[in-house]
């Protein structure tokens, strides 16, 4: 089934392409309807490949390398895992409608155009003839582009603040996942802070030396990401 693009268009002073990357892998029609659902879902919450592997507690380019089609399996528990850390409780925008029919392999090509401001994602797949044909495109804001310098380094002096008062008080005495910090930091800070602040700021703070501190633990069960606080 195509899928339409339920991105806007970029801009036209957007236009200007910087560099075209080209992923290849053969997937089933449930692993592109698995990828599709699981970047719409982080591109509307308005985060990153990387901010989305962080709270869901993943090495940074985990889902990078999703959707560039490095994995060659995408199970449907990491569709569940991802709408558990980024906080949605229905199932909306998932598409389920392939799930359990055809499970052959085609070959597919995902297409990363990335503009100043933008980043257009693009996937074909061929077919039995040897035609390539559009599943999908969405665009996204380029993580690497900083609209407002000035906001953003204010954004990150409040979040060092509020984790600086939280470490400093006793919630980090057991571990806590990168969801719950960014959940705990937002009902402080605002809607305005981005899983990046909290990311960038607990980086910071794992690098300090002496005690008490903070250590970063992955867990074996999963590898699964925790932060906790180390007195001694």
């Amino acid at each position: 089934m195509e899928k339409e693009s339920l991105t806007p268009a970029v801009p036209e002073e957007a236009q200007l392409a910087v560099k075209t990357f080209n992923y290849r892998a053969k997937l089933s029609r449930v692993h592109v309807n698995i990828l599709y659902s699981m970047m719409l879902l982080r591109i509307t919450r308005g985060y990153s490949s990387a901010e989305a592997s962080f709270l869901m507690g993943h090495a940074s380019n985990t889902i990078g390398e999703l959707e560039t089609l490095a994995h060659k399996d995408m199970p449907v528990s990491w569709l569940c895992e991802m709408l558990e850390a980024l906080g949605e409780p229905s199932y909306r925008g998932i598409i389920f409608t392939d799930f359990g029919k055809d499970v052959s392999y085609q070959s597919c090509e995902m297409q990363c155009t990335r503009y100043e401001k933008y980043v257009e994602h693009t996937l074909f797949r061929t077919d039995s003839e040897g035609k390539e044909n559009l599943v999908y495109k969405v665009f996204e804001t380029n993580p690497n582009y900083v609209e407002d310098e000035e906001r953003e380094g204010e954004l990150l002096v409040t979040t060092r603040d509020i984790l600086a008062l939280l470490f400093n008080g006793r919630y980090f005495i057991e571990a806590k996942s990168p969801a719950l910090i960014y959940k705990k930091c937002g009902l402080l800070l605002g809607t305005n802070m981005k899983p990046r602040h909290v990311q960038q700021v607990l980086a910071e703070m794992i690098a300090k030396r002496g005690y008490p501190k903070l250590r970063r633990n992955a867990t074996k069960r999963q590898g699964k990401i925790t932060y906790e606080k180390i007195l001694k």
